[in-house]
């Protein structure tokens, strides 16, 4: 049994991983962080927002609010860290403020942001998705996604590109299998869950195992021809784990395992400055001795990242929730859904 915020704790932490190491699975975590952040804005819509005052107006803000002022702390710390990457054109300048538009920067000052670009522009369409699910048939739309999904493999396959370069319909698919998954309130069985894990853990197995498949999985300085496949690998994988992801919605959550939630979103954005100073003061060192100072940098993430947590992210959010709900209508706001970073 995973619980829902450590199961987001790892899945930031199979990113920073893949930024210290040459194990690049971090594709398939971030695709994972879709599929959940589709089926919780779902019911968050559903259960919360759909229940306030100028709803959309709310919900925009609300998500907005959830992203951006600790987006924003984190790049102060990174731009402070390194002055370089303060932007100077006006366009970088505002996709640094408000994150819209960030993944198309020419050079990102927090690389692993661009998802929060591509969240946002989810959160802006999502009235409009929430409308198109209660018009669909169920046995229609999750054929339509089967469908899109494996389009969406194949596409990445014959383009051989990055999942963060794909255009937005290609990533819109595994937000809209969350959603898919709170709109006809689906719970794994526990076979199906079983079956979704030794299918990840067979694919892992393989992929150390087999050298060909090893070479999808190991980018780096050393990559192998096969490396190039590493996208199609990372989504077939995230697509594998689906159902193991959206078991664990479906676990109570503790408030430390809401802090953990939390958590994974801040330390999914300090990481990259400590990745940046080790790759600049360390980066030439073979693998095994540049280890504990990779070891080390994580350590202060994670140090940095709880109190980031404590002295802003949640009274931030505090703030946001008891805003949202003096703006209810129905009822009191939903209580112990979680809010998803991305």
């Amino acid at each position: 049994m995973l619980f829902p915020g450590f199961f987001r704790l790892c899945l930031a932490l199979v990113v920073v991983v893949q930024h210290f190491s040459r194990v690049s699975l971090g594709d398939a975590a971030v695709c994972l962080f879709f599929v959940l952040s589709g089926y919780w804005i779902f019911i968050m819509w559903e259960k919360q927002y759909s229940h306030t005052q100028h709803r959309y107006f709310t919900f925009l803000v609300s998500r907005f609010w959830r992203i951006v002022p600790t987006f924003l702390l984190c790049s102060a710390i990174t731009f402070a860290l390194y002055p370089q990457y303060i932007p100077t054109e006006y366009t970088a300048i505002a996709s640094s403020l408000f994150v819209i538009g960030y993944r198309n920067l020419e050079h990102l000052p927090i690389v692993p942001a661009w998802s929060l670009d591509v969240e946002l522009q989810f959160y802006i369409i999502f009235p409009l998705l929430y409308l198109l699910f209660y018009r669909a048939d169920r046995r229609v739309a999750v054929a339509a996604l089967a469908c899109w999904a494996l389009l969406s493999v194949a596409i990445l396959y014959v383009r051989s590109g990055a999942v963060m370069t794909e255009p937005l319909p290609q990533i819109l698919v595994l937000f809209m299998i969350g959603a898919a998954a709170a709109r006809w309130r689906w719970v794994p069985s526990r076979r199906l869950v079983l079956t979704s894990l030794a299918l990840v853990v067979g694919m892992l197995g393989v992929g150390a195992g087999v050298p060909a498949i090893r070479d999808m999985i190991l980018g780096g300085s050393n990559a192998g021809a096969n490396f190039v496949y590493n996208p199609v690998f990372n989504l077939v994988l995230a697509l594998a784990a689906v159902p193991l992801a959206i078991s664990t919605v479906h676990v109570k959550s503790s408030k430390l395992d809401r802090a953990f939630g939390d958590l994974s979103y801040i330390v999914y954005l300090m990481h990259w400055p400590a990745f940046i100073f080790v790759h600049n003061h360390f980066g030439s060192l073979p693998p095994v001795q540049r280890l504990p100072y990779a070891g080390l940098a994580i350590g202060v993430v994670f140090v940095v990242s709880v109190a980031i947590w404590a002295v802003w992210d949640r009274p931030i959010n505090r703030m946001r929730h008891a805003w949202v709900r003096s703006r209810m209508r129905l009822g009191p706001v939903e209580q112990g859904i979680g809010q998803p970073a991305e």
